[in-house]
């Protein structure tokens, strides 16, 4: 199978819980458990709820992440512990990449050079409720992440429709400390545009108070956040096609969907999605679910990406990675 065939199994098995539930995977996971953000005398503190984990207790991320809860084996696993996949269980792939290298001409150098091929694979799952003969293995505890707050935004004052949430001040403030390079944000000016500039490393959005609603300020921003996590200092995304991408190509539409897929996870993280911010209209799921449905590649490489983007604002990164679990 080519990356594209493996990619629309996935996607495949999205669509379908998403007839069924709908609900979008980046905006409210089946079954999940929001990850809690408190801010108390001064520490921001984040669990991160297991929600789907394979038999060896590591939770499935990224793309993967639109599992059901609960723990998953694959068939020979299950087979080699004695156990039995029910009669008409539905499996749920599993994908990851692997990285083949390749000599490549260069024609402006003259040189050959080693390159890396990604290849999407995927092994089938299926969960240990689903099978007989064996038990679930794993009940992963929370990851708690603490850490001070030692570094303020300046938040603009103003009227009753100017209010903000000092969870999310404390979240954006945390990021902005760990972000470096001199990054910054503008959001004390009347502005009619929300935007990050990759080359001056900032985002600028409207002030609070041009905002009807608190939660539709922090989607926008949360968005523009996103994208700020692909400069070269943090998650060095704005590569290759990706460097000049302009409005409306391909490449630009996945940025969007990065950023969008950002904002909605932790808008759910910090329990502030509501109205516009918890995009969970009938035109807005068949607007994507055609989306991911003509470019599933897309939707796993913009799954991923967001995953990378949501843990590096939150500050919950680490390095457990899906492979091959056959």
């Amino acid at each position: 199978m080519n990356n594209k065939e493996v990619a629309q199994k996935v996607v495949d098995r999205i669509l379908d819980l998403i007839k069924n539930d709908g609900f979008l995977p980046w905006v409210k996971p089946w079954n999940r458990k929001p990850n809690t953000v408190e801010v108390v005398d001064g520490y921001k503190t984040v669990t991160v709820y297991p929600s789907a984990w394979n038999r060896r207790g590591i939770e499935y991320k990224g793309v993967n992440a639109y599992l059901p809860a609960g723990e998953y084996i694959t068939f020979n696993q299950c087979k080699a512990e004695g156990g039995t996949v029910k009669k008409g269980a539905k499996g749920f792939p599993v994908v990851y990449w692997n990285f083949y290298e390749k000599t490549h001409h260069n024609d402006e150098t003259g040189e050959d050079e080693e390159v890396k091929i990604p290849v999407l694979k995927y092994y089938t799952v299926f969960r240990v409720e689903d099978c007989d003969g064996i038990k679930q293995k794993h009940h992963p505890a929370p990851r708690v992440v603490s850490v001070p707050i030692t570094h303020t935004e300046i938040v603009e004052g103003g009227d009753e429709n100017s209010t903000t949430n000092e969870t999310a001040e404390a979240v954006i403030s945390d990021y902005v400390l760990r972000a470096g390079n001199g990054f910054h944000i503008d959001r004390d000016t009347v502005s009619d545009r929300a935007f990050y500039s990759p080359s001056a490393d900032y985002v600028s959005v409207p002030m609070r108070s041009q905002f009807k609603a608190e939660s539709e300020f922090y989607s926008t921003l949360f968005h523009e956040l996103g994208h700020s996590t692909g400069h070269s200092s943090r998650l060095n995304r704005f590569t290759g096609a990706a460097k000049n991408a302009a409005f409306g190509s391909e490449e630009y539409g996945k940025e969007e969907l990065v950023a969008e897929s950002t904002s909605a996870a932790i808008l759910n993280a910090l329990g502030m999605e509501e109205g516009n911010t918890f995009r969970n209209s009938a035109a807005y799921i068949k607007s994507w679910s055609s989306a991911i449905k003509n470019d599933p590649l897309m939707y796993v490489s913009a799954a991923t990406k967001a995953q990378a983007a949501v843990d590096l604002i939150l500050g919950v990164t680490d390095s457990d990675e899906e492979s091959a679990e056959e």
